[in-house]
C-alpha cells in the first residue's frame, strides 16, 4: 500500500488553478453563446409572431365580409353605426398621435432616450384608455355586419397595426 501512496503526488496547486480558470473560461464562453442563441431565437420569434399579425389583419383588411373589402363594408354598408363608428376612429387617431408623438417627436426629432412614463406620465394611460374605448366603440359600430366577429375583428386590426411597427428599423430595437 505504501508503494501506490508513493506514486501518487498531487499536481502543484498552480496547474490545478490554470486548469480551473480555463474550465470556467469555456464555461462563460459556452453561457454567452447560449445567451446570445436564445436572444436571436427570440427575436426570431417576435418577429414571425408580428408577422403572422400583420398578415391577419391584412386580410381582414382585404377581404372586409367576404364580398368587399374592409372599408367598402365600413364606407358603404348601411347597416354600420355611424355614431359609433366615428367615435371609434376619433379614438384611434387620438391614440396615433399619441404615439406619433413619443415615438416620433420625442424618440427621433428631439432624440430623447428617457423613459416614456418619465417624459409624459400620462401618454401611456390615456394610449391605453382610448385604445379600450376604440375597441369597445369599434366592436358596438360593426356588430350589426359581423355579429360575433366584430371584435375579434377589431382585436386582429389592433395587433396587427401594433405588429406592423416591428418592421420600422426606427420603431423597432436598435438591432434591426
Amino acid at each position: 500500500m505504501r508503494d501506490s501512496q508513493a506514486e501518487y503526488e498531487p499536481a502543484p496547486r498552480d496547474e490545478l488553478e490554470a486548469e480551473d480558470d480555463e474550465t470556467l473560461e469555456r464555461k462563460e464562453r459556452r453561457a454567452l453563446e447560449r445567451r446570445r442563441r436564445d436572444e436571436a431565437q427570440e427575436r426570431v420569434r417576435a418577429k414571425l409572431e408580428a408577422l403572422f399579425w400583420v398578415a391577419a389583419s391584412g386580410c381582414v383588411l382585404w377581404y372586409g365580409d367576404g364580398k368587399r373589402d374592409f372599408f367598402s363594408v365600413l364606407v358603404r354598408d348601411g347597416r354600420i353605426a355611424r355614431g359609433w363608428l366615428a367615435a371609434s376612429l376619433a379614438s384611434f387617431a387620438l391614440n396615433l398621435c399619441i404615439y406619433l408623438y413619443l415615438a416620433v417627436w420625442l424618440g427621433l426629432v428631439k432624440g430623447s432616450t428617457e423613459d416614456w412614463n418619465v417624459s409624459s406620465p400620462y401618454a401611456i394611460p390615456a394610449g391605453t384608455l382610448l385604445g379600450i374605448f376604440s375597441f369597445f366603440t369599434f366592436s358596438i359600430a360593426a356588430w350589426p355586419v359581423w355579429y360575433v366577429l366584430a371584435p375579434v375583428i377589431a382585436f386582429v386590426l389592433l395587433l396587427g397595426f401594433v405588429s406592423a411597427f416591428h418592421f420600422v428599423p426606427s420603431f423597432g430595437n436598435k438591432e434591426d
